[in-house]
């Protein structure tokens, strides 16, 4: 059969679905897109906090923590499914989340409400609120999981913050609920500044082995700041928390107090003093750090300053303590312009390891033409004496620089001595190099170190570098070689070669490289590349020769060759295309490939044409054919798309056949829609797919009709969609109506579903009414059910209504209530998964 018969077979099919459609009116809902907005406090947890709705958008959630937007991944974790949000931080009971999401009426179902915020009170100096949420107790229903209050206020510099909330989903050991309190004060301008947070968790855990009944958490800080005047300023910072372990009952404890003060003493004088203790405890790892902090910065003049600093550090730990005692002192000048110094002295005492001295000095003198420096530190300690001296003399020209180095490094086991002489010029711009010489030292074996690099440029267009290097001051020696190459005598063609050569300690390596690229004419290119290798895991090659030509506009024309081998085999490959644009409404392409592996060699050919007649005619075709290790492999594709009437009729039929090894299979589409009149909207799809047995065909037809602007009615009809490259071996039967006039809006619909496997039936219904009685009075009602058990249908019957008030600006009715159950064929006095829930706010 020749693919114009086939797609005239399925032409009649579509005509006959659609003429089906037309006669019975069956069909199917459309998808229902809504924002869901909700708000909540934390209850000092990481979660998981749920949201009103489950099956939910992927990836449209919002989330704002006390207006700051948070990253999925990073700040949260969602799960669209069940509605669950769990975050990476603790949400503290004054922390306002806000999430915004999208889901389909149709898919996502209601789990009753599960979080709100009503505000009481609130003017230009403070406010209070009622939060409250609800959680699934994993019976299918929705129960009360915290309720809690806030409030706010601004008494001049002052601020206050405070809440209250109980958690119903805390339990203890005695079923005792989790309270929790919240306060903070703060003041944040003046010479006096300070912030105040107190937080505490009440739930009890039970009783551990050593403790009797102990609380949940509790957080105490504390920031202040005085400025007594631009010269004092006196700052401290507490902070304190305990948090119990309800698996080891024990209590985790953390206390941190700072204290410092800063004085200017003079223009040029500073004076710093901090003490700082940090507490833990945890049952028998204890353990407590003090610092203590002195420091004194004094610059005397441009050219010299010092600073002295006095620390005492002690820790505690497991019953043993250690204190160390530290003085610096840090020197730094300049006699003139041309001599500098610095130095520093540190000596310390610790109650375990003893004492330890440092001492360092450098001193630099010279121009930029000539400069000597001078290095020297000392080390003494209880693990050993390290010292070093270290002298380098530089001399530097237009064309000429050296260098000359010396160091040295005692310790109480080795010495080591190390001495560099580096030279590096350059006559003029076409030639420099660079050397170097150094001789070592080390537990008595001597090593030398030797570098030469140079680079030329012979003549316009040609670069020359060499590079040398042998070190034998390690266990073993290493040499380097290195030569690069390059020629460009003009724009059209350029050549570079390169050698290396290495000698390392894990072996031998080699490498070559050749690269020329030559464009005789702007449209011509050739380019062609050579590599070898060698190295401790085997030899490598590979060759690249590619070519392009395009003798006009309307054709190209590319060929390529590559083949590499290495330590795992042999790989090839050529390939060559042509594309020809003879007309501006036609296209032809060619190419022709092969490739060989270990695996065996393969081959592939594809031509494709493709052609325009006008706007509303496009066709294109395509033949390929190949062989491969398995066996050869066909394709032939082709695809007609015909608009006769611009926005009002179009249609799309395409052919696809292709044969593998592993099998052929068929594939013939065709696509029709139309728009008779602005009221009426008709289109049709069906897919044939012959080869495969779990490829059925596939046809989908749908009808929309709006009268007027007030009514539209909107159905399908569909046989083995197709959802995520996967077949539904199911029909599927729907219809929606929307309708509003004045203040009235009405939508409903059905979903009709029947599995061909095994005869399961499933349906889902809606109705949605809303009346708007005055601007400042709205209601909003519905009815949802499902019976049957296609596709994860779950038998559900819910009613849900809003009423919404408003009086002026300051005063606010709304009452939402909700109704669901499960399974409406068994009678209600038989059945404990009802779920009523009912809210009522009230802002002034």
């Amino acid at each position: 059969m020749g693919m114009v018969e086939i797609m005239n077979a399925k032409a009649k099919r579509i005509v006959l679905a659609i003429t089906a459609l037309l006669v019975t009116a069956v069909p199917f809902a459309c998808a229902d897109i809504k924002i869901g907005r909700e708000r909540f406090f934390g209850h000092n947890a990481r979660g998981p906090y749920s949201i009103a709705r489950r099956n939910v958008e992927t990836y449209s959630e919002s989330i704002t923590r006390n207006g700051l937007r948070l990253t999925r991944g990073k700040d949260f974790t969602f799960d669209p499914a069940t509605g669950m949000i769990a975050f990476e931080d603790s949400i503290k009971f004054s922390d306002v989340i806000d999430i915004e999401y999208r889901y389909d009426s149709a898919r996502s179902s209601e789990a009753g409400p599960s979080s709100g915020l009503f505000t009481l009170l609130s003017s230009g100096t403070g406010g209070a609120g009622l939060a409250y949420s609800f959680r699934g107790n994993g019976k299918g229903e929705q129960e009360l999981a915290t309720i809690g209050f806030n409030s706010q206020a601004k008494f001049g510099l002052m601020s206050l913050t405070s809440s209250m909330t109980l958690d119903k989903t805390v339990k203890g050991a005695k079923g005792s609920e989790a309270q929790n309190m919240a306060f903070a004060a703060s003041r944040d301008t003046g010479p006096l500044q300070f912030k105040f947070d107190y937080a505490k968790v009440g739930s009890k855990f039970g009783q551990a082995d050593a403790l009797k009944l102990v609380k949940g958490s509790e957080n105490l800080g504390f920031t202040g700041k005085y400025t007594a005047n631009s010269r004092l300023s006196f700052s401290a910072t507490s902070t304190k928390s305990e948090t119990p372990d309800a698996k080891t009952k024990v209590v985790k404890a953390l206390s941190q107090t700072t204290t410092a003060m800063n004085l200017q003493l003079n223009p040029g004088g500073k004076f710093m003093a901090m003490h700082e203790v940090k507490t833990e405890a945890q049952g028998a790892n204890a353990s407590k750090t003090s610092l203590t902090r002195m420091q004194l910065d004094q610059k005397f003049n441009a050219a010299m300053s010092a600073s002295l600093i006095q620390e005492t550090l002690t820790t505690e730990k497991n019953k043993a303590s250690e204190t160390v005692k530290a003085t610096k002192l840090a020197l730094s000048g300049s006699g003139n312009g041309s001599f500098r110094y610095e130095g520093t002295m540190s000596m310390s005492d610790s109650s375990k390891s003893g004492k330890a001295r440092d001492a360092a000095i450098k001193m630099s003198q010279g121009t930029d033409a000539l400069r000597a420096t001078l290095a020297m530190t000392d080390r003494h300690a209880d693990s050993g004496d390290v010292a070093t001296q270290a002298f380098k003399l530089e001399s530097a020209g237009k064309t000429l620089k050296w260098a000359a180095a010396f160091n040295n490094e005692r310790t109480s086991k080795n010495t080591k001595q190390m001495s560099l002489v580096s030279m590096e010029g350059g006559t003029n711009d076409r030639l420099r190099f660079n050397t170097a010489y150094g001789m070592s030292r080390n537990a008595g074996k001597a090593g030398n170190l030797m570098k030469l690099a140079f680079t030329s440029k012979a003549f316009t267009g040609m670069n020359l570098a060499a590079q040398y290097s042998r070190d034998t001051t390690g266990a073993k020696e290493l040499i380097a070689n290195k030569v690069n190459v390059g020629y460009e005598p003009n724009k059209g063609f350029k050549l570079i070669a390169g050698y290396t050569e290495d000698a390392t300690e894990k072996g031998y390596k080699e490498a070559t490289n050749i690269n020329l690229e030559a464009k005789p004419a702007d449209n011509m290119k050739l380019v062609a590349s050579m590599n070898t290798k060698v190295d401790e895991k085997g030899e490598g090659s590979a060759q690249t020769v590619a070519f392009e030509a395009k003798p006009t506009e309307a054709i190209r024309v590319a060929a390529s060759m590559n083949q590499k081998e290495d330590e795992k085999g042999q790989l090839a490959t050529q390939g060559i295309t042509v594309e020809a644009k003879p007309a501006k409404t036609l296209q032809v392409a060619a190419a022709y490939g092969t490739s060989e592996d270990k695996t065996g060699e393969s081959q592939d050919t594809k031509v494709s044409v493709a052609a325009t007649g006008s706007n509303a005619l496009k066709l294109t075709a395509s033949v390929a054919s190949g062989t491969t290790p398995a066996g050869p492999t066909s394709a032939t594709e082709a695809a007609v798309s015909v608009i006769p009437i611009k926005d009002r009729m179009s249609f799309t039929g395409s052919f696809r056949q292709e044969s593998k090894p592993t099998g052929a299979v068929e594939v013939s589409t065709i696509q029709a829609d139309l728009k008779p009149s602005s009221a009426l909207a008709v289109s049709g799809y069906l897919q044939s797919r012959d080869g495969t047995v779990d490829h059925p065909d596939t046809v989908n037809a749908q009808v929309t009709l709006g009268s007027t602007n007030a009514l539209k009615v909107v159905g399908t009809y569909s046989e083995n969609p197709e959802e995520k490259n996967v077949i539904l071996p199911i029909v599927r039967q729907g219809l929606a109506l929307q309708t509003s006039f004045s203040g009235l809006t009405f939508s409903g619909g059905y979903l009709r579903e029947t599995n061909s496997k095994d005869n399961s039936e499933g349906m889902k219904a809606e109705v949605k009414l809303g009346i708007k009685f005055s601007p400042t009075q709205t209601f909003e009602g519905g009815y949802q059910q499902t019976v049957g058990a296609v596709r994860g249908f779950k038998p559900m019957l819910a009613y849900n209504m809003k009423y919404n008030h408003t009086m002026g600006d300051r005063f606010k009715l709304s009452v939402d209530a909700n109704v669901s159950r499960l399974d409406p064929s068994v009678p209600i006095d038989k059945r404990n998964d009802v779920k009523a829930t009912a809210n009522l706010g009230i802002a002034f």
